[in-house]
């Protein structure tokens, strides 16, 4: 089922006096503005933090908005930088279903961005401490190369309509994979697809689109239906590291792809 979720019922900042640890570079004097950073490193109490399997925590800064990802939901936010601390309000989420170790690091991330660590900015280096927790992050850009748009499987695990962020339905499956040839294949949700496509610049061009005819329900149906008119006409696209963003003719309309 598709539905918005609140990570706790209020995410104010706490910005008490005295909170946290000094760190070693130099105090942020604004927040980046569209750029993603990748975790390198996350210690509490000076010790290395483990995090589950190969996942890492994954901040996006855009436009008064924060973005967050640590291996299951995609939580996001208002954001702001006050007396050199991260104030994030309406912090929410997708509702994945996921393993309880992820489920558990998705409740620390949200609690970790909630206490309002201190921002420190050097060049391609963020570093956010928080009581006992310290994350360094590094700009995606360097850490992180995009993947090819074509010969990845991209995975689609979020539909975005405005500031509301709903995860997949637990019995769909969506995916897509661009051939070099101009032929893309994949499942809308439900169905099979094949369709021609062709990229110019940040636009793509997909048409002759040919699914299957089956009923998977309810949800997964609008789920689909849904999937399909972002694919329609020309949907532009950005990648992002191993992030995949769709935009269809309503700009407000999104889908979010993980590649695979």
């Amino acid at each position: 089922m598709m539905r918005p979720a609140t990570i706790g019922t209020s995410l104010a900042i706490l910005a008490l006096a005295g909170c946290g640890t000094d760190g070693a570079g130099e105090q942020a004097a604004e927040l980046p503005e569209d750029r993603t950073f990748v975790s390198t490193s996350v210690s509490e109490g000076g010790e290395p933090r483990p995090l589950a399997g190969d996942t890492g925590v994954r901040l996006t800064f855009d436009d008064g908005q924060l973005r967050a990802h640590a291996g299951c939901n995609h939580l996001h936010g208002n954001v702001r930088l006050q007396d050199g601390r991260l104030d994030v309000n309406r912090l929410g989420g997708t509702e994945i279903g996921c393993s309880p170790e992820l489920a558990e690091q998705d409740e620390w991330l949200s609690g970790f961005l909630a206490d309002g660590p201190t921002v420190e900015l050097d060049d391609e280096t963020l570093v956010l401490t928080g009581g006992e927790t310290t994350m360094v992050l590094a700009d995606s850009d360097a850490a992180e190369p995009d993947r090819a748009l074509e010969g990845t499987r991209w995975v689609v695990d979020t539909v975005l309509d405005g500031d509301v962020a709903s995860s997949v339905p637990r019995d769909a499956e969506a995916h897509l994979t661009f051939a070099a040839g101009g032929e893309v294949r994949g499942n809308a949700g439900c169905n099979s697809l094949d369709a021609r496509y062709s990229a110019t610049g940040s636009r793509l061009d997909i048409e002759q689109v040919v699914t299957t005819n089956m009923s998977c329900g309810q949800h997964v149906d609008r789920f689909e239906r849904t999937v399909l008119d972002v694919l329609s006409g020309e949907p532009s696209y950005e990648i992002d590291g191993d992030r995949l963003t769709l935009t269809g003719e309503e700009p407000d309309r999104r889908l979010r792809l993980t590649a695979e």
